[in-house]
């Protein structure tokens, strides 16, 4: 095979019920992992010692990268806590990031996310990076968190990017993982970065994600990578990171 390839999968956690995912969402992240993460294991034959797995500090996220994981290699899952507290996955190397966290610190309208809806809220919040206030409520500014995505980022395409790695799943929260895809785009602009969070094709609903594609060609041994979200494909420059 000429070409060597990587893949990045970086989501939000499931749709939740406290800390519980509840089962259709585990449903569906588990046929995602079928669907659009089980060709490549398959092609690039993928083994569980070639895949990490990084989570927050809530345990909804782990639920969700699990969910996700069984479903890319196959695993039959039971739709339930239990069932995916009790799934025991070949994949060992599981941690948590604390780049996927949101800070002890962090502040933001919960009011304001109650009455104009989470998708409104992010929007005008990841649109104005700078702002330290919402609608008269201190919050913390969207700036801040790509600091702390950015770090996180550089870390999981460096595991990415070891001989012994091929897939990374990556499951976190609401915020994060727009600063996730912000950085991953703005690495391949060169002048003008992202300002409206259209760039990246908005906010990201419960279950959704990313998924960035790093090919080497074996040929010259140089990197190709791209994020890739419901069919849309920007550039990203894994030197600009």
């Amino acid at each position: 095979m000429e070409t060597q390839r990587k893949t990045l999968f970086v989501g939000r956690h499931g749709v939740k019920n406290g800390n519980d995912i509840v089962p259709e969402s585990l449903a569906r992240l588990h046929a995602f992992g079928q669907t659009s993460l089980y060709d490549f294991v398959s092609q690039y034959s993928v083994t569980p010692e070639q895949t990490f797995v990084r989570h927050s500090n809530e345990i909804r996220t782990l639920r969700t990268a699990k969910a996700i994981t069984a479903g890319a290699f196959q695993i039959p899952l039971e739709f339930s806590t239990q069932g995916v507290d009790s799934l025991a996955l070949p994949v060992k190397n599981i941690l948590q990031s604390q780049s996927l966290c949101y800070p002890s610190n962090f502040k933001f309208n919960a009011e304001a996310i109650k009455q104009e809806g989470e998708a409104v809220y992010v929007t005008n919040w990841v649109n104005s990076p700078d702002a330290k206030e919402y609608k008269g409520v201190e919050v913390t500014p969207l700036k801040d968190i790509l600091i702390q995505a950015r770090r996180g980022l550089e870390n999981a395409l460096r595991g990415s990017l070891r001989e012994d790695m091929k897939l990374g799943i990556l499951a976190t929260h609401a915020g994060i993982v727009e600063a996730y895809a912000i950085n991953a785009i703005n690495s391949a602009r060169e002048q003008v970065p992202v300002e409206n969070i259209s760039e990246i094709g908005g906010p990201f609903p419960m279950e959704k994600g990313f998924v960035i594609q790093i090919d080497k060609s074996q040929k010259s041994g140089t990197y190709n990578a791209k994020l890739i979200r419901d069919n849309q494909e920007y550039p990203i420059d894994l030197n600009n990171l």
